[in-house]
């Protein structure tokens, strides 16, 4: 799934093309969502370069879009294999290939160990099925053989292969006003979670973490500043300061090293104190996203959050205090929500000193251990398209789709329609980029307003002001 108006590619995909590469395969990469490629032009690349195979990734909703693709590849390229990988064939691998028979077989976890022998099994004939994480048809069956373990030395990876996409960075970027400055690029520093929020999908890193060291994340960052031409990256880990010491040597890296760069990145509100933020921020960060959710104590409890309402305020506060921009991401629809809750968890935002605010609906991805027992909560729509975290796809009991999709209307004009979030804004126009990054974004929130209440959906996260 992709946030409306982000271009960046899947770094999935760069880090195995990378793999491939250094194991003497020739590569390309057909980034067909970012470059907003129609089947037939994506098609058109692939038959240019005459690939002996072929590998997608696909999350939940994109699932149905890749294996058209792969169909289409079956008709045309007659005899080439496609390989899923990704998070839905992570969490799903016997039901995904069972639906989807165009895949040959799937990569089931993390696939950085597993993609040069499967296609080099696929090219020459040998057996994919004694390869660990590999989902596979025997028999008239799906056959899975054992998860690979985690790996641990990540440092031993290559870099993503960003000079494998047509006009980098030039071509691409993040959702509006995710970002300071541009050309601008994301990076991942680490995997796996170590909490256990039921709404998360862990079917590909699992708990455990593991980072890439800090010379390892600072050399990545300093080629895309001094090759490319970066000035701000969006750092997707799902806790970026879990590993504090690693994170102080990064920020006393970039600075050793000069980098002109800065940089956002996604926290947990327990991971917030003073000498952190003040590191941070001297290294370059002007925003942390914090996974808020709900401004109900109750529900918080229920999704296993492990956070009270207090400490998130301490956390958002102490981060606004140290310049550093706030971003509150939040769910409604959530099991045992209520008009009430929704009321707590709108007000609860108004409050909290945020910069930025973005709600999605709740939705149950498959692999995630909120599905059981979710039925005595409300009603879920297990339709693999529509889990975009846009659609409501579960409705709690006493609720309507009608009733969250004007809820969540209604959340971001009551944060944002007001002015010391107007004023906010207004100081930051320094040049005249930042005028025309404010005006699309206001337009993008608009526009995504009213197709929310035309189609019944969510906005979209990546349109809201921030």
């Amino acid at each position: 799934m992709r946030t409306v108006g982000n271009t960046m590619p899947s770094l999935g995909l760069l880090g195995l093309a990378a793999i491939l590469r250094d194991s003497g395969f020739a590569v390309a990469v057909v980034d067909a969502p970012s470059r907003n490629l129609g089947y037939a032009a994506a098609l058109a690349e692939l038959e240019s370069f005459g690939p002996d195979a072929v590998g997608m990734t696909a999350f939940t909703p994109s699932v149905f879009n890749a294996a058209k693709m792969a169909g289409l590849v079956k008709e045309r390229l007659s005899g080439v294999p496609v390989v899923l990988g990704g998070p839905h064939v992570s969490a799903l691998p016997a039901d995904t290939l069972a639906r989807f028979t165009d895949f040959d077989l799937g990569v089931v976890g993390e696939g950085d160990d597993a993609v040069a022998p499967v296609f080099r099994a696929l090219l020459d004939g040998g057996d994919p099925g004694a390869i660990p994480g590999i989902a596979l048809r025997r028999g008239g069956a799906v056959a899975e053989t054992p998860r690979a373990a985690p790996i641990r030395d990540l440092d031993r990876l290559p870099h993503p292969a960003w000079d494998l996409l047509p006009a980098f960075p030039a071509r691409y970027r993040p959702a509006a006003h995710t970002y300071r400055r541009l050309p601008a690029a994301i990076m991942f520093t680490a995997r796996g979670c170590p909490e256990s929020c039921v709404f998360c999908d862990r079917s590909v890193f699992g708990n455990a973490v593991r980072g890439f060291s800090a010379e390892y994340v600072v050399d990545e960052m300093e080629s895309l500043v001094r090759r490319w031409g970066i000035k701000d990256l969006t750092i997707y880990d799902d806790i970026f300061p879990l590993f504090k010491p690693r994170l102080l040597r990064v920020c006393e890296l970039i600075r050793q090293r000069g980098l002109d760069l800065t940089w956002s990145c996604n926290s947990r509100v327990n991971f917030a104190d003073p000498e952190t933020l003040r590191a941070m921020r001297a290294a370059g960060c002007w925003q942390i996203g914090y996974g808020i959710e709900s401004g109900d104590q109750e529900i918080l409890d229920r999704i296993v959050k492990r956070t009270r309402l207090e400490d998130i305020e301490r956390a958002v506060r102490m981060t606004e205090e140290a310049g550093i921009r706030t971003k509150g991401f939040f769910m409604i629809g959530l099991p045992g929500e209520t008009p009430e809750t929704i009321r707590r968890t709108i007000s609860f935002a108004r409050r909290l000193p945020l910069s930025d605010y973005q709600t999605c609906f709740f939705t149950p991805l498959p692999g995630t251990a909120v599905r059981a027992g979710l039925s005595r909560w409300g009603a879920l729509d297990d339709d693999w398209r529509k889990m975009n975290l846009l659609t409501p796809v579960f409705v709690p009991n006493g609720l309507t789709r009608g009733d969250l999709v004007a809820r969540a209307a209604r959340s971001y004009w009551a944060f944002y329609l007001r002015p010391r979030i107007v004023w906010r804004y207004l100081a930051r126009v320094r040049r005249p980029e930042h005028l025309t990054q404010l005006f699309r974004g206001g337009v993008a929130l608009l526009v995504s307003l009213l197709a929310a209440r035309r189609r019944r959906v969510a906005p979209a996260p990546g349109q809201d002001l921030q």
